[in-house]
């Protein structure tokens, strides 16, 4: 007779939460505050919880390296595997705001060893050879970053390729194929708890 094992994974979304927080201990909220009340910031909302919007996008105070965190979780996490500047901004982008955010984007991909290792490579035409070069990159960068065989990463890397901003379509893959974003820990849509069990966890 057969065991059958019924696994169920509990998450929060931590990074979303611990912004939430951190606004509130950010002074620069009280001066935005005050202009949204005196009309002069149309692009900036904050809801019912007192959470900052800017153009519907969540605002990253610059308070505990937290901008760090988020770029770190967007670039080097194992559903994003190590993206260039303009993938990382745009898969940014959608959820997160901060003055400069592109800027800091820049420099911090810039500045990741794993990613300039990846940058050389000859030049080829037609769009199978660049899908075909970034997944081997995105390969390299999984045996460099988690240290094992990057047979292990098919998955990852299966779906951080198809959750990453492509120029060719202007959008994501999965938001192209599906008609919505699909949830990672880097951005959740809703607040609270979720269970997740079997096939549809990635």
């Amino acid at each position: 007779m057969g065991k059958t094992v019924l696994a169920s994974l509990l998450a929060q979304p931590y990074l979303q939460e611990t912004i939430k927080l951190k606004q509130k201990q950010d002074s620069v909220l009280a001066r935005l505050t005050e202009h949204i009340k005196k009309g002069k910031a149309l692009d900036l909302q904050i809801n019912d919880n007192g959470i900052l919007w800017v153009k519907g996008r969540l605002w990253v105070p610059d308070i505990d390296n937290l901008r760090q965190e988020v770029m770190c979780e967007a670039h080097k996490s194992k559903f994003s595997v190590h993206p260039g500047s303009t993938k990382m901004y745009m898969d940014l982008k959608k959820n997160f705001w901060w003055s400069g955010m592109k800027k800091d984007v820049r420099e911090f991909v810039s500045r990741c060893l794993v990613t300039l290792i990846m940058a050389y490579h000859p030049q080829s035409d037609g769009q199978t050879k660049r899908t075909i070069q970034t997944l081997e990159d995105m390969l390299r960068a999984c045996a460099l970053e988690f240290n094992s065989n990057w047979s292990e990463h098919l998955p990852l890397i299966e779906f951080a390729y198809n959750n990453s901003y492509h120029n060719n379509i202007g959008m994501v893959p999965y938001e192209a194929l599906y008609g919505r974003k699909c949830w990672s820990p880097l951005y959740w849509d809703e607040v609270g708890e979720k269970a997740i069990t079997g096939p549809e966890l990635i």
